[in-house]
Protein backbone atom coordinates (compact mmCIF):
# COMPACT_ATOMS: atom_id res chain seq x y z
CA UNK A 1 0.00 0.00 0.00
CA UNK A 2 1.69 3.64 -1.14
CA UNK A 3 0.87 7.01 0.18
CA UNK A 4 -1.13 9.28 -1.97
CA UNK A 5 0.73 12.38 -2.54
CA UNK A 6 -1.64 15.03 -2.33
CA UNK A 7 -0.92 18.14 -3.93
CA UNK A 8 -0.61 19.87 -7.46
CA UNK A 9 2.30 20.11 -10.07
CA UNK A 10 0.86 22.03 -13.33
CA UNK A 11 3.06 21.65 -16.43
CA UNK A 12 3.44 25.65 -17.31
CA UNK A 13 -1.06 9.42 -43.01
CA UNK A 14 -1.75 12.46 -44.09
CA UNK A 15 -2.19 14.64 -40.90
CA UNK A 16 -4.22 17.83 -41.16
CA UNK A 17 -2.79 20.64 -39.28
CA UNK A 18 -5.43 21.69 -36.66
CA UNK A 19 -5.11 23.38 -33.19
CA UNK A 20 -3.25 22.48 -29.88
CA UNK A 21 -6.62 21.62 -28.23
CA UNK A 22 -7.14 21.31 -24.27
CA UNK A 23 -7.22 17.75 -23.51
CA UNK A 24 -9.24 15.20 -25.18
CA UNK A 25 -10.00 11.54 -25.56
CA UNK A 26 -8.25 9.39 -28.13
CA UNK A 27 -10.29 10.81 -30.36
CA UNK A 28 -13.66 12.95 -31.05
CA UNK A 29 -16.44 12.15 -32.88
CA UNK A 30 -19.49 13.89 -35.14
CA UNK A 31 -22.53 13.22 -37.22
CA UNK A 32 -24.52 14.64 -39.74
CA UNK A 33 -27.56 13.80 -42.02
CA UNK A 34 -28.26 14.85 -45.13
CA UNK A 35 -31.82 14.08 -47.47
CA UNK A 36 -31.94 11.76 -49.57
CA UNK A 37 -35.67 10.22 -51.55
CA UNK A 38 -38.34 9.46 -48.75
CA UNK A 39 -37.49 9.38 -45.31
CA UNK A 40 -33.87 7.74 -46.02
CA UNK A 41 -30.83 10.24 -45.38
CA UNK A 42 -27.10 9.92 -46.22
CA UNK A 43 -24.92 10.18 -42.31
CA UNK A 44 -21.75 11.26 -41.90
CA UNK A 45 -19.74 10.33 -39.31
CA UNK A 46 -16.76 12.66 -38.87
CA UNK A 47 -13.83 11.48 -36.38
CA UNK A 48 -10.44 13.55 -35.77
CA UNK A 49 -7.66 11.67 -34.04
CA UNK A 50 -4.99 13.01 -32.35
CA UNK A 51 -1.33 11.60 -33.60
CA UNK A 52 0.36 12.46 -30.57
CA UNK A 53 -2.48 10.12 -28.98
CA UNK A 54 -1.08 6.88 -30.70
CA UNK A 55 1.88 4.89 -29.76
CA UNK A 56 4.27 4.23 -32.62
CA UNK A 57 6.95 1.60 -32.50
CA UNK A 58 10.07 1.20 -34.32
CA UNK A 59 10.55 -0.63 -37.33
CA UNK A 60 13.94 -0.86 -39.10
CA UNK A 61 13.81 -2.57 -42.49
CA UNK A 62 16.83 -2.28 -44.90
CA UNK A 63 18.96 -0.01 -42.72
CA UNK A 64 15.47 2.39 -42.88
CA UNK A 65 13.97 3.23 -39.86
CA UNK A 66 10.28 4.24 -39.58
CA UNK A 67 7.74 4.40 -36.94
CA UNK A 68 4.29 2.90 -37.18
CA UNK A 69 1.09 3.09 -35.20
CA UNK A 70 -1.78 0.90 -36.32
CA UNK A 71 -5.34 1.44 -34.96
CA UNK A 72 -8.78 -0.09 -35.83
CA UNK A 73 -11.64 1.95 -35.80
CA UNK A 74 -15.36 0.90 -35.79
CA UNK A 75 -18.39 3.28 -36.15
CA UNK A 76 -21.54 1.82 -35.64
CA UNK A 77 -25.56 2.93 -35.76
CA UNK A 78 -27.81 1.18 -32.81
CA UNK A 79 -31.09 0.92 -32.14
CA UNK A 80 -31.39 -0.40 -28.85
CA UNK A 81 -29.43 -3.81 -28.70
CA UNK A 82 -29.38 -3.88 -32.65
CA UNK A 83 -26.79 -2.93 -34.97
CA UNK A 84 -28.44 -1.00 -38.41
CA UNK A 85 -25.25 -0.32 -39.59
CA UNK A 86 -21.84 -0.57 -38.82
CA UNK A 87 -17.96 -0.35 -40.32
CA UNK A 88 -14.52 -0.87 -39.77
CA UNK A 89 -11.26 1.36 -40.69
CA UNK A 90 -8.34 -0.79 -40.25
CA UNK A 91 -5.22 1.52 -41.00
CA UNK A 92 -1.55 2.31 -40.58
CA UNK A 93 -0.28 5.22 -39.86
CA UNK A 94 3.45 5.73 -40.10
CA UNK A 95 6.26 8.50 -40.16
CA UNK A 96 10.51 8.70 -40.28
CA UNK A 97 10.40 10.64 -37.27
CA UNK A 98 8.99 10.99 -34.05
CA UNK A 99 10.32 14.37 -34.42
CA UNK A 100 7.81 15.32 -36.79
CA UNK A 101 4.51 14.46 -34.54
CA UNK A 102 3.56 17.20 -33.21
CA UNK A 103 0.45 18.38 -30.68
CA UNK A 104 -1.24 20.44 -34.21
CA UNK A 105 -1.22 17.11 -36.30
CA UNK A 106 -4.55 15.04 -36.52
CA UNK A 107 -5.66 12.38 -38.72
CA UNK A 108 -9.40 12.69 -39.86
CA UNK A 109 -12.11 9.97 -41.56
CA UNK A 110 -15.07 9.83 -42.27
CA UNK A 111 -18.06 6.95 -42.54
CA UNK A 112 -20.92 7.35 -44.47
CA UNK A 113 -24.44 5.37 -44.07
CA UNK A 114 -27.78 5.53 -45.48
CA UNK A 115 -30.45 5.06 -42.99
CA UNK A 116 -34.10 6.03 -42.43
CA UNK A 117 -35.31 8.84 -39.75
CA UNK A 118 -35.52 7.76 -36.62
CA UNK A 119 -33.42 8.12 -33.10
CA UNK A 120 -30.42 6.01 -32.92
CA UNK A 121 -27.44 5.27 -30.70
CA UNK A 122 -24.23 6.19 -32.37
CA UNK A 123 -21.14 4.05 -30.69
CA UNK A 124 -17.60 4.32 -32.08
CA UNK A 125 -14.55 2.44 -30.54
CA UNK A 126 -11.09 3.02 -31.39
CA UNK A 127 -8.49 0.21 -30.38
CA UNK A 128 -4.64 1.52 -30.48
CA UNK A 129 -3.16 -1.94 -31.51
CA UNK A 130 0.09 -0.66 -30.28
CA UNK A 131 -0.84 0.06 -26.88
CA UNK A 132 -3.37 -2.63 -26.53
CA UNK A 133 -5.83 -0.32 -25.33
CA UNK A 134 -8.34 2.22 -26.46
CA UNK A 135 -11.58 4.38 -26.61
CA UNK A 136 -14.96 4.64 -27.12
CA UNK A 137 -17.82 6.57 -27.32
CA UNK A 138 -21.81 6.71 -27.23
CA UNK A 139 -24.18 9.46 -28.15
CA UNK A 140 -27.73 9.70 -29.43
CA UNK A 141 -28.31 10.21 -32.69
CA UNK A 142 -31.08 11.99 -34.27
CA UNK A 143 -31.62 11.58 -38.43
CA UNK A 144 -34.22 14.30 -39.51
CA UNK A 145 -36.91 13.37 -41.32
CA UNK A 146 -36.52 15.85 -44.00
CA UNK A 147 -39.76 17.17 -45.92
CA UNK A 148 -40.77 16.82 -49.36
CA UNK A 149 -42.24 19.65 -49.93
CA UNK A 150 -41.33 22.43 -47.27
CA UNK A 151 -38.10 24.33 -46.88
CA UNK A 152 -35.35 22.46 -44.69
CA UNK A 153 -31.83 22.49 -43.61
CA UNK A 154 -29.32 19.42 -43.41
CA UNK A 155 -27.60 19.09 -40.35
CA UNK A 156 -24.93 22.02 -40.44
CA UNK A 157 -21.43 19.96 -40.56
CA UNK A 158 -18.23 22.35 -38.62
CA UNK A 159 -14.92 22.42 -40.59
CA UNK A 160 -11.34 23.51 -40.19
CA UNK A 161 -11.50 24.37 -43.43
CA UNK A 162 -13.37 24.49 -46.75
CA UNK A 163 -11.91 25.10 -49.71
CA UNK A 164 -13.69 24.92 -53.55
CA UNK A 165 -12.29 22.09 -55.10
CA UNK A 166 -13.42 18.97 -57.10
CA UNK A 167 -11.61 15.29 -56.19
CA UNK A 168 -13.18 11.84 -55.42
CA UNK A 169 -11.71 11.77 -51.83
CA UNK A 170 -13.87 11.14 -48.80
CA UNK A 171 -13.70 14.93 -47.91
CA UNK A 172 -14.76 16.21 -51.36
CA UNK A 173 -18.86 16.70 -51.89
CA UNK A 174 -20.58 19.08 -54.07
CA UNK A 175 -17.25 21.21 -55.77
CA UNK A 176 -15.89 21.93 -52.02
CA UNK A 177 -13.52 20.17 -49.69
CA UNK A 178 -14.74 19.62 -46.78
CA UNK A 179 -11.97 19.25 -43.29
CA UNK A 180 -14.36 18.49 -40.35
CA UNK A 181 -13.97 19.30 -37.26
CA UNK A 182 -15.89 16.66 -34.85
CA UNK A 183 -14.00 18.57 -31.61
CA UNK A 184 -16.58 21.36 -32.38
CA UNK A 185 -13.80 23.82 -30.56
CA UNK A 186 -12.49 27.26 -31.94
CA UNK A 187 -10.30 29.92 -30.85
CA UNK A 188 -6.71 31.36 -31.15
CA UNK A 189 -4.96 28.87 -32.58
CA UNK A 190 -8.15 28.39 -35.23
CA UNK A 191 -9.53 31.70 -35.62
CA UNK A 192 -12.19 31.71 -38.25
CA UNK A 193 -15.01 28.99 -38.06
CA UNK A 194 -16.47 27.47 -41.00
CA UNK A 195 -19.53 25.24 -41.50
CA UNK A 196 -21.47 23.50 -44.28
CA UNK A 197 -24.84 22.70 -44.77
CA UNK A 198 -27.37 21.97 -47.67
CA UNK A 199 -30.61 23.54 -48.51
CA UNK A 200 -33.77 21.43 -49.96
CA UNK A 201 -37.09 22.13 -51.57
CA UNK A 202 -36.12 25.61 -52.92
CA UNK A 203 -39.29 26.46 -55.32
CA UNK A 204 -38.48 26.94 -58.87
CA UNK A 205 -40.61 29.05 -61.16
CA UNK A 206 -40.85 28.66 -64.47
CA UNK A 207 -39.42 31.62 -65.93
CA UNK A 208 -38.59 33.53 -63.39
CA UNK A 209 -35.37 33.07 -60.84
CA UNK A 210 -36.31 33.40 -57.76
CA UNK A 211 -34.19 34.61 -54.68
CA UNK A 212 -33.73 32.65 -50.90
CA UNK A 213 -32.44 34.59 -47.81
CA UNK A 214 -30.04 33.00 -45.44
CA UNK A 215 -29.21 34.97 -42.03
CA UNK A 216 -26.62 33.57 -40.27
CA UNK A 217 -27.08 34.05 -35.87
CA UNK A 218 -24.74 33.26 -32.83
CA UNK A 219 -26.84 32.96 -29.90
CA UNK A 220 -24.92 32.26 -26.62
CA UNK A 221 -24.76 29.40 -24.33
CA UNK A 222 -28.72 30.37 -23.31
CA UNK A 223 -30.12 29.89 -27.14
CA UNK A 224 -30.37 33.80 -26.39
CA UNK A 225 -29.37 35.77 -29.35
CA UNK A 226 -25.81 37.44 -29.52
CA UNK A 227 -24.28 38.22 -32.90
CA UNK A 228 -25.81 38.61 -36.46
CA UNK A 229 -24.42 38.96 -39.83
CA UNK A 230 -24.98 39.97 -42.85
CA UNK A 231 -28.09 38.40 -44.63
CA UNK A 232 -27.85 36.24 -47.74
CA UNK A 233 -29.35 36.67 -51.01
CA UNK A 234 -28.81 33.85 -53.03
CA UNK A 235 -30.50 33.20 -56.57
CA UNK A 236 -32.42 30.15 -56.52
CA UNK A 237 -30.93 27.71 -59.15
CA UNK A 238 -32.04 24.62 -58.57
CA UNK A 239 -34.51 22.86 -55.52
CA UNK A 240 -31.63 22.18 -53.63
CA UNK A 241 -28.42 24.44 -53.23
CA UNK A 242 -25.51 24.32 -50.58
CA UNK A 243 -24.52 26.71 -48.22
CA UNK A 244 -20.89 27.17 -47.03
CA UNK A 245 -19.55 30.20 -44.93
CA UNK A 246 -17.54 31.09 -42.05
CA UNK A 247 -17.00 34.05 -39.50
CA UNK A 248 -13.81 34.78 -36.83
CA UNK A 249 -14.05 33.95 -33.33
CA UNK A 250 -11.33 36.10 -31.92
CA UNK A 251 -13.61 38.61 -30.15
CA UNK A 252 -15.95 35.40 -28.30
CA UNK A 253 -15.19 34.50 -25.03
CA UNK A 254 -14.00 31.46 -23.85
CA UNK A 255 -17.75 28.99 -23.72
CA UNK A 256 -20.48 27.48 -25.46
CA UNK A 257 -22.19 28.77 -28.20
CA UNK A 258 -24.84 28.30 -30.96
CA UNK A 259 -24.78 29.04 -34.70
CA UNK A 260 -28.41 29.66 -36.21
CA UNK A 261 -28.88 28.85 -40.45
CA UNK A 262 -32.10 30.25 -41.12
CA UNK A 263 -33.48 29.55 -44.39
CA UNK A 264 -36.39 32.06 -46.01
CA UNK A 265 -38.10 31.84 -49.42
CA UNK A 266 -38.38 36.02 -50.84
CA UNK A 267 -41.14 35.67 -52.20
CA UNK A 268 -43.83 33.49 -49.71
CA UNK A 269 -41.89 34.47 -46.43
CA UNK A 270 -41.68 30.54 -45.75
CA UNK A 271 -38.98 30.31 -43.02
CA UNK A 272 -36.79 27.38 -41.40
CA UNK A 273 -34.07 27.11 -39.31
CA UNK A 274 -31.07 24.79 -37.76
CA UNK A 275 -28.67 24.67 -34.82
CA UNK A 276 -25.27 23.33 -34.26
CA UNK A 277 -23.09 23.86 -31.26
CA UNK A 278 -20.05 25.26 -30.68
CA UNK A 279 -16.89 25.73 -28.41
CA UNK A 280 -14.94 28.63 -28.00
CA UNK A 281 -11.57 28.38 -26.10
CA UNK A 282 -8.72 31.13 -25.65
CA UNK A 283 -5.96 29.58 -23.35
CA UNK A 284 -4.80 32.87 -22.50
CA UNK A 285 -8.19 33.57 -20.91
CA UNK A 286 -8.21 30.28 -19.34
CA UNK A 287 -4.36 31.16 -18.01
CA UNK A 288 -5.79 34.28 -16.29
CA UNK A 289 -7.44 32.21 -13.65
CA UNK A 290 -5.03 28.63 -13.76
CA UNK A 291 -3.89 27.23 -10.45
CA UNK A 292 -0.34 27.56 -10.13
CA UNK A 293 2.62 26.05 -7.28
CA UNK A 294 4.24 28.98 -5.63
CA UNK A 295 6.98 27.88 -2.91
CA UNK A 296 4.76 24.93 -2.41
CA UNK A 297 2.11 26.86 -1.78
CA UNK A 298 -1.26 26.35 -4.61
CA UNK A 299 -2.83 29.44 -5.61
CA UNK A 300 -6.62 29.71 -7.06
CA UNK A 301 -9.11 32.11 -7.74
CA UNK A 302 -12.72 32.36 -7.07
CA UNK A 303 -15.68 34.46 -6.76
CA UNK A 304 -16.31 36.16 -3.33
CA UNK A 305 -18.25 39.33 -4.13
CA UNK A 306 -21.27 37.69 -5.12
CA UNK A 307 -23.30 41.00 -5.96
CA UNK A 308 -20.93 41.57 -8.85
CA UNK A 309 -22.09 38.42 -10.71
CA UNK A 310 -23.92 38.22 -13.79
CA UNK A 311 -26.40 35.60 -14.16
CA UNK A 312 -24.35 32.98 -15.73
CA UNK A 313 -21.48 33.59 -13.24
CA UNK A 314 -23.88 32.98 -10.46
CA UNK A 315 -25.65 29.51 -12.05
CA UNK A 316 -21.37 28.32 -12.10
CA UNK A 317 -21.13 29.61 -8.33
CA UNK A 318 -24.04 27.37 -7.41
CA UNK A 319 -22.94 24.48 -9.52
CA UNK A 320 -19.47 24.58 -7.70
CA UNK A 321 -21.31 23.75 -4.19
CA UNK A 322 -23.56 21.48 -6.16
CA UNK A 323 -22.28 18.21 -3.65
CA UNK A 324 -22.31 20.45 -0.78
CA UNK A 325 -26.40 21.08 -0.59
CA UNK A 326 -28.84 19.30 0.31
CA UNK A 327 -31.68 18.27 -1.15
CA UNK A 328 -33.83 21.18 0.11
CA UNK A 329 -31.51 23.65 -0.80
CA UNK A 330 -31.55 22.26 -4.17
CA UNK A 331 -35.50 22.94 -3.78
CA UNK A 332 -35.14 26.70 -2.59
CA UNK A 333 -32.33 27.82 -5.45
CA UNK A 334 -34.86 27.00 -7.75
CA UNK A 335 -37.43 29.24 -6.56
CA UNK A 336 -34.76 32.29 -6.34
CA UNK A 337 -34.32 34.99 -8.79
CA UNK A 338 -30.68 36.77 -9.17
CA UNK A 339 -30.73 38.82 -5.93
CA UNK A 340 -31.98 35.50 -4.05
CA UNK A 341 -29.00 33.50 -5.67
CA UNK A 342 -26.90 36.10 -4.37
CA UNK A 343 -28.04 35.83 -0.96
CA UNK A 344 -28.78 32.63 -0.74
CA UNK A 345 -24.67 32.16 -1.51
CA UNK A 346 -23.45 34.94 0.94
CA UNK A 347 -25.43 33.29 3.68
CA UNK A 348 -24.58 29.42 2.38
CA UNK A 349 -20.39 30.07 2.92
CA UNK A 350 -21.01 32.22 5.99
CA UNK A 351 -22.90 29.62 7.74
CA UNK A 352 -19.81 27.42 6.84
CA UNK A 353 -16.67 29.93 7.59
CA UNK A 354 -15.38 28.73 10.74
CA UNK A 355 -13.55 31.61 11.90
CA UNK A 356 -15.47 34.72 11.97
CA UNK A 357 -13.05 36.87 12.70
CA UNK A 358 -10.84 36.44 10.03
CA UNK A 359 -10.98 37.80 6.50
CA UNK A 360 -10.86 34.71 4.70
CA UNK A 361 -13.32 31.63 4.73
CA UNK A 362 -11.55 28.91 5.35
CA UNK A 363 -14.27 26.23 4.40
CA UNK A 364 -13.97 27.90 0.90
CA UNK A 365 -10.73 28.58 0.31
CA UNK A 366 -10.24 24.63 1.05
CA UNK A 367 -13.33 23.69 -1.36
CA UNK A 368 -11.91 25.25 -4.22
CA UNK A 369 -8.51 24.29 -3.45
CA UNK A 370 -10.14 20.56 -3.76
CA UNK A 371 -12.33 21.51 -7.32
CA UNK A 372 -8.91 22.93 -8.52
CA UNK A 373 -6.81 19.37 -7.50
CA UNK A 374 -9.58 17.35 -8.68
CA UNK A 375 -9.85 19.18 -12.15
CA UNK A 376 -5.90 18.88 -12.44
CA UNK A 377 -5.84 14.97 -11.67
CA UNK A 378 -9.39 13.58 -12.38
CA UNK A 379 -10.26 15.22 -16.13
CA UNK A 380 -11.55 12.32 -18.29
CA UNK A 381 -12.48 12.76 -21.80
CA UNK A 382 -14.27 15.66 -21.72
CA UNK A 383 -15.47 15.24 -18.01
CA UNK A 384 -14.23 18.15 -15.75
CA UNK A 385 -12.47 16.20 -13.26
CA UNK A 386 -15.04 16.98 -10.23
CA UNK A 387 -17.59 15.27 -12.28
CA UNK A 388 -15.84 12.50 -11.94
CA UNK A 389 -16.23 9.68 -9.52
CA UNK A 390 -12.85 10.41 -7.67
CA UNK A 391 -13.15 13.93 -8.23
CA UNK A 392 -16.63 13.94 -6.46
CA UNK A 393 -15.16 12.29 -3.31
CA UNK A 394 -11.96 14.17 -3.19
CA UNK A 395 -14.21 17.30 -3.04
CA UNK A 396 -16.13 16.08 -0.73
CA UNK A 397 -13.37 14.49 2.11
CA UNK A 398 -10.25 15.65 0.62
CA UNK A 399 -6.99 13.97 -0.12
CA UNK A 400 -7.25 10.40 1.30
CA UNK A 401 -4.81 8.92 3.94
CA UNK A 402 -3.32 5.96 1.81
CA UNK A 403 -4.28 4.39 -1.40
CA UNK A 404 -3.96 0.71 -2.56
CA UNK A 405 -3.58 1.34 -6.33
CA UNK A 406 -3.66 -2.51 -8.26
CA UNK A 407 -3.17 -2.37 -12.48
CA UNK A 408 -4.74 -3.63 -15.00
CA UNK A 409 -3.77 -7.83 -15.34
CA UNK A 410 -4.61 -10.28 -17.88
CA UNK A 411 -7.53 -11.55 -16.07
CA UNK A 412 -8.93 -8.50 -13.72
CA UNK A 413 -9.52 -4.93 -14.17
CA UNK A 414 -7.45 -2.37 -12.61
CA UNK A 415 -8.84 -0.85 -9.34
CA UNK A 416 -7.65 1.38 -6.45
CA UNK A 417 -9.14 1.93 -2.83
CA UNK A 418 -9.09 5.26 -1.26
CA UNK A 419 -8.92 4.93 3.24
CA UNK A 420 -10.07 7.75 4.78
CA UNK A 421 -8.84 7.11 8.59
CA UNK A 422 -10.69 10.04 10.23
CA UNK A 423 -14.28 9.37 8.92
CA UNK A 424 -16.95 7.76 10.60
CA UNK A 425 -13.12 5.78 12.06
CA UNK A 426 -12.46 4.78 8.88
CA UNK A 427 -14.09 4.50 5.73
CA UNK A 428 -12.64 2.92 2.22
CA UNK A 429 -13.72 3.68 -1.35
CA UNK A 430 -13.01 1.22 -4.34
CA UNK A 431 -12.85 2.77 -7.40
CA UNK A 432 -12.81 0.14 -11.15
CA UNK A 433 -11.60 0.95 -13.93
CA UNK A 434 -14.23 -0.46 -15.87
CA UNK A 435 -13.81 0.37 -19.19
CA UNK A 436 -10.05 0.07 -19.36
CA UNK A 437 -9.39 3.78 -20.38
CA UNK A 438 -8.41 5.43 -17.26
CA UNK A 439 -12.22 6.41 -16.03
CA UNK A 440 -12.32 4.76 -12.51
CA UNK A 441 -15.97 4.84 -10.85
CA UNK A 442 -16.94 4.16 -7.61
CA UNK A 443 -18.25 0.57 -6.83
CA UNK A 444 -18.37 0.17 -3.33
CA UNK A 445 -17.51 2.22 -0.09
CA UNK A 446 -18.10 1.60 3.57
CA UNK A 447 -19.37 5.02 4.12
CA UNK A 448 -22.95 6.16 5.01
CA UNK A 449 -24.89 7.26 1.93
CA UNK A 450 -22.16 5.70 -0.35
CA UNK A 451 -22.68 2.17 -3.07
CA UNK A 452 -22.20 -0.67 -0.84
CA UNK A 453 -21.43 -3.75 -2.50
CA UNK A 454 -19.09 -6.72 -0.48
CA UNK A 455 -18.56 -8.57 -3.48
CA UNK A 456 -17.11 -5.75 -5.39
CA UNK A 457 -14.28 -7.72 -6.38
CA UNK A 458 -16.02 -11.00 -7.37
CA UNK A 459 -18.49 -8.70 -9.64
CA UNK A 460 -16.63 -6.01 -11.06
CA UNK A 461 -12.77 -6.74 -11.21
CA UNK A 462 -12.30 -10.48 -11.67
CA UNK A 463 -13.08 -12.11 -14.74
CA UNK A 464 -12.19 -9.49 -17.40
CA UNK A 465 -10.40 -10.07 -20.41
CA UNK A 466 -8.51 -7.63 -22.68
CA UNK A 467 -9.27 -7.26 -25.94
CA UNK A 468 -6.77 -9.27 -28.20
CA UNK A 469 -3.90 -7.02 -29.61
CA UNK A 470 -1.04 -7.26 -32.00
CA UNK A 471 -2.47 -8.43 -35.32
CA UNK A 472 -0.91 -6.49 -38.25
CA UNK A 473 -3.24 -4.32 -40.17
CA UNK A 474 -3.29 -3.32 -43.78
CA UNK A 475 -4.65 -0.24 -44.95
CA UNK A 476 -7.15 -0.86 -48.01
CA UNK A 477 -5.63 1.08 -51.43
CA UNK A 478 -8.00 3.89 -51.04
CA UNK A 479 -7.01 4.69 -47.42
CA UNK A 480 -3.15 4.09 -47.75
CA UNK A 481 -2.38 7.60 -49.48
CA UNK A 482 -4.59 9.15 -46.30
CA UNK A 483 -2.96 7.41 -43.25
CA UNK A 484 0.81 7.80 -44.69
CA UNK A 485 2.91 11.13 -45.00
Amino acid sequence: MRLLKCFIVVVVGMAIVTPAWPKVSLFSVDAASFKLPGDWAYLEVYTLIPRKNLRYEEIIKDQDTTYAAAIELVCSVMSGEIILASDTLDAVDSTTSMALITHSQNLPYVFTFQIRAGTYQLTCQLIDRKRGMGDVTKDDLIVPDFPDEELAISDVELAISINREYGGSRFHKNGYLVYPNPQNIYGESLPRLSYYAELYNLPMQSGVQGLYYVDVDVLDSEQKPLRSYERKIMPIAGQSMVEIGGFPVTTFNSGTYYLKLTLEDSTTGEKTSRFKKFFVWHPSQIAEHAITVSDGSLKITFPTDYALLDESQLESALEDIQYLLTQVEKRQIKKLNLDGKRAFLDKFWESRDPDLSTPENERRTEHYRRLAEANHVFGYLDIPGWKTDRGRIWVLYGCPESEDSRPMEIDARAYRIWFFDQIEGGVEFVFVDRAGFGNFELVHSTKKGEIYNSNWYEMEVQGYRTREAGRSLQPSSDDEWFWRE
